[in-house]
């Protein structure tokens, strides 16, 4: 089997300028493409620092992180951002949307990279309807409330041509009908054929993953 995604004995240790903490402890897995993957744990267990260093966005940790083979440890900067483009897609817990383009436009940048236009508009036209986006689509993001600019965030990374996904509490800041339809998409596209992690508290979210893994708050 590939793993397109590996990580042995990873860490990551912060200083609150009077002591060292330990937010990541020797974390192990190995992930192939068409899996849907839960991370758990209470708050500050670790899990987003874990998203963020799989991500390739922090280098500051020990053990090893391989993403398609390469060790991130070993890449320069710019390598690994581009690794991270080529492979990559993150959807953070606060939205970030380009504000100068419409949400449509904000989608676009994300999914033009390799899509064609006929599979990008199946695919807005499938995901904005299971999302409730299909009347936002010509706004800017500073018109829409903080929930309706979480799920364009959500369907921004959803349809990047990125084999790897990665989603930061995804089902925060929607009502429990939403939740469950993004969990719904998140189930989908990792059953096309990509990798699928994401981080949550809800159990009923990480008990649909294929595998989950549960981190730890005793520090």
């Amino acid at each position: 089997m590939t793993f397109v995604l590996e990580c042995h004995d990873v860490g990551r240790r912060f200083s609150d300028g009077q002591r060292e903490i330990d937010v990541l402890r020797n974390f192990s897995a190995q992930w192939s493409l068409g899996s849907l993957v839960g991370i758990g744990g209470p708050s500050g267990a670790g899990k987003s620092t874990l998203l963020g260093i799989l991500a390739g966005l922090d280098s500051s940790y020990t053990g090893s992180v391989k993403l398609d083979g390469r060790e991130l440890s070993e890449l320069s900067e710019s390598a690994r951002a581009r690794l991270r483009q080529r492979h990559v897609a993150f959807a953070f817990q606060t939205p970030h949307l380009f504000p100068h383009l419409s949400i449509r436009q904000n989608l676009e940048v994300a999914a033009n990279i390799s899509n064609s236009h006929e599979q990008l508009e199946n695919h807005l036209r499938e995901f904005t309807e299971r999302l409730s986006l299909q009347a936002l689509l010509e706004k800017p993001p500073e018109t829409l409330s903080g929930g309706e600019r979480r799920r364009a965030s959500l369907l921004r990374t959803l349809l990047s041509p990125a084999n790897v996904l990665l989603f930061d509490e995804p089902g925060a800041h929607l009502d429990t009908a939403l939740q469950r339809e993004v969990m719904s998409l998140l189930q989908d596209v990792a059953s096309a054929g990509r990798l699928v992690l994401f981080s949550s508290h809800n159990l009923e979210h990480l008990n649909r993953a294929d595998c989950q893994f549960q981190l730890g708050g005793d520090h």
